[in-house]
């Protein structure tokens, strides 16, 4: 049942009603609407008895008959206990109503027509009953667009593959949320429904993000964001996300559309891990390679052979900035800056040829090391105690090439003086015959 009631508050019967569609609803069904007019003072309310409810609006016209120079009257929709009521498209109709009637020159004369004393005005009447009986049949069909609108938008919406939450501007209300918001929120949506926007986030994380998409909807346009929500199990769950806003009569509400980003979010953070390890593994190899390297520098001294060997250690570990590093060799050290000595200490004593070589490296602020930087430290080592013997064997190799050059050269100089002696002795003795 759908009716629509025009009640007027005649000021010698009191309320009564003037005009109803359709037509051939009884009156008596009607007689408690014309009396809401006692109980409420203006504008737009909603009554509600055992059978019936009602969306009505109260307003007045401007008359040069009655008490107060208005005319007092009721536009209502009437519809069964059992079916909906949308508020906002109801207050819109009958608002468009009243704008009508109050735009219609003394029309107010129309409500006269059982009076002696004041002017009637047919014309005027059936200009309100045109108005009356156009207004119901297109309210009729704006009722069922709405709810073929309706239909359609709850399908879309719960069908949707992205979760939809639907929350109050000015309250920060919950009033809906799809089937897909409700699984990745572990939430019924009849417990969420009431409940302030605040109990999906983190008291802490709540009024940043609240301001955020407050700028958002401000916005023609917005980039999807990120942020986290909190489901049922008080578990942190990666959305993103992009609110927008709706206007339904006076009604601002805010629409968030968002999806669950945690298997994105987990590829990128194995991503990371795995560029991470790859960095340091290169790091590693440019150290190691480095090291390496050194062999073939045989002119450095051993100090400046060490100076290189520290920058190139430090810079393999994971943390470079914090890693201090000493090398201690023939009773003599070499730092990075002001090594100290830490209870977070990795160390490697090796042997070359009789003589130690200790390798220590420490973090700053006690930072743990890996099980790779311990390794790495000792093939560092490793790698150095083989260029230290490849070194002396270098250098010792050099030196007898030094020794058997001076002893050639020696030898060139006994060979050459001997030359000048037999010469010399030549020469005696062909004058001693001649």
């Amino acid at each position: 049942m759908k009716v629509l009631v025009l009640s007027y508050f005649d000021n010698v019967l009191g309320p009564r009603v003037f005009l109803k569609a359709p037509k051939a609803i009884k009156d008596a069904e009607l007689e408690i609407i014309p009396s809401l007019m006692d109980l409420n003072e203006k504008g737009f309310f909603i009554h509600i008895t055992e059978k019936v409810k009602s969306a009505n609006l109260l307003f007045t016209l401007p008359s040069e008959y009655a008490r107060g120079k208005k005319e007092i009257l009721l536009i209502s929709i009437i519809t069964d206990i059992g079916n909906e009521i949308n508020l906002n498209l109801s207050q819109e109709l009958l608002q468009g109503f009243a704008k009508q009637l109050k735009g219609l020159e003394d029309g107010y004369k129309a409500f006269y027509n059982n009076s002696s004393k004041y002017e009637f005005d047919g014309e005027k009447l059936n200009e309100i009953e045109n108005i009356f009986y156009t207004f119901y049949n297109s309210f009729k069909s704006a009722i069922k667009a709405l709810k073929e609108a309706e239909l359609r938008y709850k399908t879309l919406f719960e069908k949707a593959r992205d979760a939809i939450i639907i929350v109050d501007y000015k309250t920060e209300e919950i009033l809906d949320m799809n089937n897909q918001a409700e699984r990745i929120l572990g939430m019924n949506r009849s417990k969420a429904k009431g409940q302030k926007a605040s109990i999906l986030h983190f008291a802490h994380d709540y009024e940043e993000i609240k301001n955020t998409i407050i700028n958002m909807v401000k916005m023609e346009s917005s980039p999807l964001l990120e942020t986290y929500v909190k489901n049922s199990k008080e578990k942190a769950i990666p959305i993103e996300y992009n609110p927008s806003e709706i206007r339904i009569g006076n009604q601002r509400l805010i629409q968030v559309i968002f999806r669950d980003i945690s298997e994105r979010k987990e590829s990128e953070e194995r991503l990371k891990m795995k560029e991470k390890e790859l960095f340091n593994e290169n790091k590693k190899l440019n150290a190691l390679f480095g090291i390496s390297k050194l062999a073939e520098n045989t002119y450095l001294s051993l100090d400046e052979l060490f100076e290189v060997a520290l920058k190139l250690i430090q810079g393999a570990f994971q943390y470079p900035e914090k890693a201090e590093i000493k090398i201690s060799f023939m009773d003599k050290e070499y730092i990075t800056n002001n090594f100290k000595t830490s209870p977070k200490i990795i160390s490697s004593l090796i042997d070359v040829e009789g003589v130690s070589l200790l390798l220590e490296a420490t973090y700053l602020n006690s930072t743990n090391f890996s099980d790779e930087e311990n390794y790495l430290l000792y093939d560092i080592s490793n790698r150095l105690k083989q260029i230290l013997i490849n070194r002396k064997i270098a250098l010792d190799r050099k030196k007898m090439q030094l020794e058997l050059i001076e002893s050639e050269k020696k030898y060139r100089t006994i060979v050459e003086n001997f030359k000048k002696i037999t010469k010399k002795f030549y020469e005696i003795v062909v004058r001693l015959l001649d």
